[in-house]
């Protein structure tokens, strides 16, 4: 019985050894220096290595190194695609673990959902508890629906990425402090800002920044406010085994934008092109649409890495 469990864990791991190398890790990077490399992850991939084994980003960038270290500095779902950041040295992943504590990492996501959004821009505020680890894939649960605070609809995606804007941090705190005294004790506060910027008579394209970084929080708070991201299974409604789904979510970090954790570089800036599979998730008209404002916003960025 061992004798087969080991030939078994052997098959296992050349399998994922194999899928790690049909994926050029070089295909991916928008952005590499000494300190840091910037992967635009597709749609399906681990950020990192789990019990199944398959193809994650971080073993794929520990291959192409050099060297024997690789600190993700933030993870995405594995569904979603889009911008991650990977620290090459240990003083870099510090760094950049204290600038996202400290809320001074900008992350614009573009999502596709379900509907049409009673507020044009808006922030939401809510209450979230993750599930125990045995349940993890069970996902995130909104617990309350605290607040969605309405507020000027920014007119493109360039002002969406770079507009001085502070989030409602005094409702945010207010509601902190009364859910410390009142609220679920497992459960912990939620905020995020959306702008509409498209609707096609089914689906709203919408530009999303995270002001808190909980687990499945873009994709749990909008399914719970009735627009659930186009291709989520997840958090989407439950369909019958007879039914067709996607294997792609229509939710992508397009843009990222941190102080570099080297102090003479400046800002870095990067972005990522809107994955052409989504054109199966959404009309031709509104994927037009979507190319249309990516290109407006970043296409004239895209030699600029640092301001």
């Amino acid at each position: 019985m061992q004798a087969r469990v080991l030939v078994l864990l052997r098959r296992s791991v050349h399998a994922a050894a194999r899928r790690q190398r049909s994926v050029d890790i070089r295909s991916l990077i928008v952005h590499e220096d000494n300190h840091v490399l910037i992967a635009n992850k597709p749609s399906g991939m681990l950020s990192q290595q789990d019990r199944t084994c398959d193809s994650d980003l971080r073993s794929l960038v520990l291959s192409y190194l050099p060297t024997a270290y690789a600190s993700l500095v933030h993870r995405l779902d594995r569904p979603a695609s889009g911008c991650v950041i990977v620290a090459k040295t240990r003083k870099a992943a510090t760094r950049l673990g204290a600038a996202f504590r400290a809320r001074q990492v900008r992350k614009l996501y573009l999502a596709i959902v379900q509907g049409q959004p009673h507020e044009s821009a808006a922030w939401l505020i809510d209450a979230m508890r993750a599930p125990p680890d045995a349940q993890r894939r069970s996902g995130a649960a909104i617990v309350d629906k605290y607040k969605v605070i309405p507020c000027k609809r920014r007119p493109d995606l360039l002002a969406a990425a770079t507009a001085d804007d502070e989030p409602p941090v005094s409702a945010l705190d207010a509601q902190e402090r009364a859910h410390r005294l009142h609220g679920d004790r497992g459960s912990q506060i939620a905020m995020l800002r959306y702008d509409v910027l498209h609707y096609d008579g089914m689906h709203s394209l919408l530009a999303v920044e995270l002001h808190t970084g909980r687990r499945h929080q873009v994709r749990a708070q909008l399914a719970a406010h009735g627009h659930n991201i186009v291709g989520d299974r997840r958090y989407g409604p439950k369909l019958g085994a007879s039914s067709t789904r996607t294997e792609l979510l229509a939710l992508h970090a397009t843009m990222i934008r941190v102080q570099h954790p080297v102090q003479d570089r400046g800002e870095l800036y990067v972005t990522a092109p809107i994955p052409s599979a989504w054109r199966q998730l959404c009309s031709e008209r509104l994927f037009g649409k979507l190319l249309r404002l990516w290109k407006e916003a970043f296409e004239p960025e895209q030699s600029r890495i640092y301001k």
